[in-house]
């Protein structure tokens, strides 16, 4: 089995803010003050989370439709993230995932559950968070 490693760097602005940049190309700028203030300059870093989520499982969805021959007509996902606080801290305690798929006419009912019943196996990002990531820390002074 190979691994794929997907780099991310981030800088401090202030307060709660970073610049992000992904493999080196795509910047971002992400603001956690949302998450604990009235601060929103910026998604957070929950925003993201549920926005990876809700995007893996669209592209996943959309994958299985066109490898099952059920065509889309169209697709909108909407993502609830749940935060709680828990032992006195804040943490994401759920995501609830709307997933509305309109397919065309050509797309037999079979073709269409088939897809229902397979897309989320696809999904890398809700089936790690759903399993748990193992985060290894190092903090270097």
């Amino acid at each position: 089995m190979s691994t794929m490693v997907v780099g991310v760097q981030l800088k401090w602005i202030s307060g709660l803010k970073y610049d992000i940049q992904i493999r080196g190309k795509h910047k971002l700028m992400v603001d956690a003050a949302s998450e604990v203030k009235d601060g929103d300059e910026a998604p957070s870093p929950v925003d993201l989370l549920a926005a990876a989520v809700g995007s893996c499982l669209a592209s996943s969805f959309t994958f299985c439709a066109s490898k099952v021959r059920a065509e889309l007509a169209d697709l909108t996902v909407s993502v609830q993230a749940e935060i709680s606080r828990v032992e006195g801290y804040l943490r994401v305690t759920g995501l609830n995932v709307t997933i509305n798929p309109q397919f065309s006419e050509k797309a037999t009912e079979k073709k269409q559950e088939r897809c229902i019943a397979l897309f989320r196996n696809y999904c890398t990002v809700t089936e790690s968070v759903t399993r748990g990531i193992p985060v290894n820390i190092t903090v270097k002074t």
